[in-house]
């Protein structure tokens, strides 16, 4: 009697860029967490002024002892001091997601939403 198993492989709840869009009237400072196991977290920094935005773009490496390129995954997305939101943000492996930055002036509150808008992100 031999016992069969199932091993349910998942997609990773992968996200490998994002395009993040300043909907707050001030200029606000993003950091990006990329990730990937066994490598040195990649934290980018990006000012995005006003009604713009920034591509964090997909970031890849290499293993010395391996010819394939591998990647990594956005981990959290973080305005300093105001909000963080941390993945997983997709149920499987996407490569691009858009985000808004929104907020109320007075209080000078900002954060981060998922964003409907559809375009060619560059």
């Amino acid at each position: 009697h031999t016992k069969t198993q199932h091993n349910t492989m998942l997609p990773p709840k992968h996200l490998y860029s994002a395009a993040i869009i300043n909907k707050h009237s001030k200029p606000q400072a993003v950091h990006v967490v990329y990730r990937s196991e066994g490598q040195d977290d990649i934290v980018e920094k990006q000012i995005i002024k006003p009604n713009e935005h920034h591509v964090f773009t997909q970031k890849t490496f290499t293993r010395p002892d391996d010819t394939a390129s591998y990647t990594y995954a956005i981990e959290n997305i973080e305005v300093p001091e105001f909000h963080e939101i941390k993945g997983p943000f997709v149920e499987g492996p996407t490569k691009l997601k858009a985000f808004e930055l929104i907020g109320d002036d007075k209080e000078g509150s900002v954060s981060i939403k998922e964003s409907n808008e559809v375009r060619v992100w560059q």
